[in-house]
């Protein structure tokens, strides 16, 4: 009898220290996936990359240290003070990956992540190994999937500039660009008088026409103050973002920095929910959805 009771107990000790490493190694991972969240910088001008960027909902934008090659056209009455639209930057998003070289020319990278331990695998771009990670650095080696090169990198957490706030967290995601339409009472008098001498009686719906190439693009934003427009054409506008009020109704946008006239550049938000999205900004109503 105190054979058996003795193999029971032995027996119980061994399921219970196994579930405590089990419950101990899930942990770990969620630690890592809450810690990683966030922007990286690499302050070394010479890194080849600028910055490594984790959203909660497992999207990863990272951008290189080349400079970022732009697409001149000329503005029209349509595309001024545009929150969608400015001299774009090509992209590779790994949903549309076609080559290695445009993997190893593209200044920005987007895609979805995965973590498994110290491991986060890049999706269509490379795998990136945790060496350490605390709140404020990140130490790490990135393997590129196209050629296997291999680097180590420390990049510094960049304080995030949102709020964290319940509507914050709603807004914080990728979504999918569903639909435009034109509230004519809520554009500007003198972008409405723009709007006629370059399209006439129609204006209306050419202007919804000249945008349709965004219908089906992404918009991402972060606490990190990062949003990036991925257009339908594979380029993209990488820039930042701020809440206007603390009702947190409206927010700021500026494409190049916090010196020009940001306080024209104002989005409103008529609807926010966890799965919808519905922005004016000067009349253009622009639906969308979680992607």
């Amino acid at each position: 009898m105190n054979t058996k009771v003795k193999f029971l107990t032995a027996l119980m000790s061994l399921l219970v220290a196994a579930a405590m490493i089990s419950c101990s190694d899930n942990n770990n991972d969620s630690d890592s996936l809450a810690t990683v969240n966030g922007k990286w910088v690499i302050s070394d001008l010479d890194s080849k990359y600028a910055s490594f960027e984790f959203t909660p909902d497992h999207h990863y934008i990272v951008v290189k240290n080349v400079p970022a090659a732009t697409t001149e056209s000329a503005t029209t009455a349509s595309e001024k003070s545009s929150f969608f639209r400015t001299n774009s930057m090509k992209v590779m998003n790994a949903a549309t990956t076609s080559s290695d070289s445009e993997t190893n020319l593209s200044p920005i990278h987007y895609g979805t992540y995965t973590i498994n331990g110290n491991v986060i695998t890049l999706s269509g771009f490379g795998v990136l190994n945790i060496i350490s990670i605390t709140a404020e650095e990140f130490t790490f080696s990135f393997t590129l999937a196209a050629d296997g090169e291999t680097g180590e990198y420390t990049a510094n957490l960049s304080a995030p500039p949102i709020s964290e706030s319940a509507r914050t967290k709603m807004l914080c995601k990728a979504w999918k660009i569903d639909a435009l339409d034109i509230d004519e009472d809520a554009v500007p008098d003198l972008d409405k008088d723009d709007y006629i001498a370059a399209y006439g009686p129609d204006w209306k719906d050419s202007i919804i026409n000249h945008q349709s190439h965004l219908i089906g693009g992404t918009v991402l934003f972060s606490r990190a103050g990062t949003y990036l427009v991925l257009y339908v054409d594979e380029e993209a506008g990488l820039s930042e973002w701020k809440w206007t009020n603390s009702q947190e109704t409206a927010f700021y946008y500026s494409w190049n920095n916090w010196q020009n006239n940001w306080q024209n550049n104002i989005v409103q938000i008529s609807e926010l929910t966890n799965t919808s999205l519905i922005l004016n900004e000067k009349g253009r109503v622009w639906d969308l959805v979680v992607e």
